[in-house]
């Protein structure tokens, strides 16, 4: 009976390291690059609702932004006529801001963040560039 080699060659652990390094190292460094950390600083009173079982569905209003209070924006997402903006509240709850002015305040991804998990990537390409808004 021909026994099976259960364990990997030692040649081949060597180059593997490096390879799972190199794909870390790039997914790091695409996350730090485009990722963003965003705060919604609400300028007047602003509604934020409960995210909408459909896209018809008008949101049902869960709490109202104070001027000046500023709360985590967790993402974007594109409707047919508008940038719907998902926020967590300092309660924790989530949803989506329904009316109000406010301004995004935005800055590029901390190690922190991108290492949380808590960099906004579904932003992309419907806001415009960091560069601009300045």
């Amino acid at each position: 009976m021909i026994e099976r080699n259960k364990h990997v060659p030692r040649s081949l652990i060597k180059p593997g390291l490096w390879l799972l390094g190199i794909l870390a190292l790039g997914l790091g460094s695409y996350l730090f690059f485009v990722g963003e950390d965003i705060a919604l600083l609400a300028i007047d009173r602003c509604e934020v609702g409960a995210p909408p079982e459909s896209a018809s569905a008008k949101p049902a209003v869960i709490a109202t932004l104070e001027p000046g209070q500023t709360v985590k924006v967790l993402g974007c997402e594109s409707t047919k006529s508008d940038i719907e903006i998902a926020v967590r509240l300092d309660s924790g709850a989530t949803g989506v801001v329904v009316s109000g002015d406010y301004r995004l305040q935005r800055k590029p991804a901390s190690l922190r963040s991108v290492l949380s998990g808590a960099a906004v990537l579904s932003c992309q390409g419907m806001l415009a560039p960091i560069s601009e808004r300045l």
